[in-house]
């Protein structure tokens, strides 16, 4: 009797065991994929032309304050206008020289699927290195409601900056006499529908 008791204690040690395993895996915390803003625009753009850049957050799910800027080398890059897309009970915004800043209030009601909180539209400067050129996202402070921070990671948004090529070209037709005045240097021919003679 004895015996029977003891391998039956083994036996429920064991099936206590496998339980604990199997269902201790199955409570194992997972840290979640954090929240994160991130940004979307062209991939590159020509000196001297413009562009327009969206900005996202992954969740506004238990988002209730948020403040973030986006900075970016001003020698290469000017923010000209930016648009709030998203509802808020009240939100802020500042274009300063080397940066674009946000600060928002919320009302409690966002959805846990991305969201475009705004977009700003840029010009790459006539005289900008060519080459690669970014934005990057910084999150200064998140809260939620019970004002608990948060954390919401930043980005890095990146676009190549192509050369201005420009092709000149000029045609001057008239009789007789014809002036023009170029300030570059540059390659003249002439064609004839007569046997006049040109000069110049």
């Amino acid at each position: 009797m004895e015996n029977k008791t003891r391998k039956l204690l083994i036996v429920i040690s064991i099936v206590s065991l496998i339980c604990s395993l199997v269902f201790g895996m199955g409570t194992t915390a997972y840290a979640e994929t954090p929240n994160k803003v991130t940004a979307t625009t062209s991939t590159s753009l020509t000196q001297g032309n413009s562009g327009q850049c969206y900005v996202y957050i992954d969740s506004l799910a238990n988002v209730s304050t948020l403040n973030l800027s986006i900075y970016y080398d001003s020698s290469k890059v000017t923010i000209t206008s930016t648009y709030n897309s998203v509802s808020c009970s009240l939100y802020d915004s500042a274009i300063n020289t080397d940066s674009l800043n946000y600060s928002y209030i919320f009302d409690g009601s966002g959805e846990a699927i991305q969201t475009c909180l705004f977009y700003f539209y840029f010009t790459v400067n006539d005289t900008a290195e060519v080459g690669n050129t970014y934005f990057d996202i910084v999150v200064s402070d998140a809260y939620d409601s019970a004002l608990n921070e948060i954390e919401i990671d930043g980005s890095r948004t990146a676009f190549t900056i192509k050369e201005k090529v420009v092709s000149k070209t000029a045609t001057i037709t008239g009789t007789n006499y014809v002036y023009t005045s170029i300030e570059q240097e540059f390659e003249l021919s002439y064609k004839f529908s007569t046997t006049e003679i040109a000069s110049g």
